[in-house]
């Protein structure tokens, strides 16, 4: 094993296997690892020849092709990025020196790269000096620039980065106006994890009372912003931090109590009284989902939808890792009836004319369960109704998703579930399961009740996994806009073609 030790008090940046790769090789991988995860763009600009950028550039885009889809490593990158983790920075390189080891085309074409760039440095000493005494951890601090609050009006700048001025921030304020902020309003019975930070404020873990938090998350969505996607950091270039005018973004997040948010939510309905749309869209997030996107995916589809109510997100204790969908499945059924409670407040205490909801992935088992023993028959005449209910993706028993079905026509106006077999997530969660289908699953497996709009969207572009679907599609929140906005039945919406299986009728996209 080989240890890097850096500053003043020699501490341990990193450490890894150095038998398979030469001194300067490991140094300029490792400098061009830290120097994309931290962000320093101009410093690369302006300290390296535009060949040496260039070629640096492209040793971090096939390091990122490399591990692209292995989550686990995306996991350790993505963390490394948004919270310049020296840990995770640690990972990232052990999964690197492990990749070199078993792949020698991949430890080849690194090291064709590494010696481009020697080529183009070897006679810049400042800049070789630059590598050699590469320091992770001042990376991290310069970083600090980036974390700034970017809705105050100040300008600040030294600050913990010593006499750099905050460029960055500097930018913000210039492009104040190349950006939404979208109002989230939430409830959840996370548990909280750092108050010190609104990314990190709940984590995956319970909060053993039950009880439910509320408060209002604030949400940028930049000007350019593509319908259907989460804009964030990109790892394969020079984008490393976040920037509101760039991404959709958390910018800040505040609690109260159950009045409070009563009295701020039905002042937000007041106002939005005028347009006559005072309707809620409530959002369930699937599994392997922290907070911070939570609240960003809502942001990004209440914005696509162009809805015109008020948004709320209901955020139950996913972990947030891939690997630990089992706890998730413990959490998820802990939480229903947090989530009974939470839609019955919505119903009888908010002045809302009507509660609409999409569930996505594993939170349809929340919804589901919660929509089944909702009994409107004891709710007060003037309670707001269920009028669009959304299945989207739902990692559900389908055969238990089909018994809760039977009744849910009297519950609410509408029900529509969309369903794909380019669905990976959901193949390996019926394999969990025993080979049982998932409601979400289509083809012959297509679950096709009566009082449900059955819908297969197999036939859409989907992201890797084919999991997120009704969120990253402009056909699919298409079509979920005419149904919240116009109400809109299947067959007087576009893009869908009438179909039957089983003498039963169900509704395919057009490819």
């Amino acid at each position: 094993m080989r240890k890097f030790y850096y500053g003043e008090n020699r501490c341990c940046v990193f450490e890894y296997d150095i038998k398979n790769m030469e001194e300067r090789t490991d140094k300029i991988v490792y400098f061009v690892l830290g120097k994309f995860i931290t962000g320093v763009e101009s410093e690369l600009a302006r300290n390296f020849t535009e060949a040496a950028t260039s070629q640096m550039e492209q040793l971090y885009q096939l390091i990122w092709k490399k591990f692209h889809g292995i989550t686990e490593v995306e996991t350790a990158l993505l963390t490394a990025v948004e919270e310049r983790s020296t840990s995770d920075f640690n990972r990232a390189v052990e999964y690197l020196q492990k990749a070199m080891n078993e792949d020698p085309q991949f430890a080849n074409d690194i090291r064709v790269l590494v010696q481009q760039i020697s080529a183009s440095i070897i006679q810049d000493a400042s800049a070789l000096k630059q590598i050699d005494s590469y320091n992770f951890r001042s990376e991290i601090n310069k970083g600090i620039k980036y974390e700034l609050d970017v809705s105050t009006d100040d300008i600040i700048y030294g600050s913990q980065v010593g006499d750099r001025t905050v460029v960055a921030y500097t930018r913000y304020v210039r492009q104040r106006q190349d950006f939404v902020k979208i109002p989230v309003f939430f409830a959840t019975d996370r548990k909280q994890k750092d108050k010190t930070s609104p990314k990190k404020l709940y984590g995956g873990k319970r909060n053993q009372t039950g009880d439910l938090e509320f408060g209002l998350a604030t949400v940028s969505i930049p000007h350019d912003h593509r319908m259907g996607n989460l804009e964030r950091p990109k790892l394969w270039t020079f984008e490393r931090s976040e920037d509101p005018t760039r991404h959709v973004m958390l910018l800040d997040v505040k609690t109260f109590g159950q009045d409070k948010f009563l009295t701020d939510l039905r002042e937000s309905l007041k106002k939005l009284k005028k347009s006559d749309a005072p309707d809620l869209l409530v959002f369930i997030h699937g599994y392997n989902t922290s907070f911070k996107d939570a609240v960003r995916r809502t942001a990004q589809i209440t914005y696509d939808l162009k809805f015109p109510g008020q948004a709320i997100l209901y955020s139950w204790p996913s972990e947030a890792n891939f690997l630990h969908y089992t706890t998730d499945e413990n959490n998820i059924e802990w939480t229903i009836p947090h989530l009974e409670k939470f839609l019955l407040l919505l119903l009888t205490a908010t002045n809302a004319r009507a509660v609409n909801a999409i569930a996505h992935s594993m939170g349809n088992r929340a919804l589901a369960r919660a929509i089944n023993n909702l009994d409107r028959s004891q709710l007060p005449q003037e309670a707001a109704i269920l009028r669009h209910i959304v299945f989207a993706a739902p990692d559900i028993d389908a055969d238990t998703f089909r018994d809760f079905a039977k009744e849910f026509h009297k519950k609410a106006e509408r029900f529509t579930l969309y369903a794909s077999s380019q669905d990976k997530a959901l193949r390996a969660s019926k394999v969990f399961h025993g080979g049982y289908p998932r409601a979400g699953d289509s083809g012959q497996k297509l679950v096709i009740v009566d009082g449900i709009d059955s819908i297969d969207a197999s036939q859409v572009n989907t992201d890797l996994l084919g999991h997120s679907y009704f969120s990253d599609n402009r056909s699919i929140l298409s079509d979920i806009f005419y149904l919240l906005k116009h109400s809109l039945p299947p067959d007087k919406r576009a893009g869908l073609l009438s179909r039957t299986l089983n003498n039963l009728r169900f509704w395919l996209f057009q490819p």
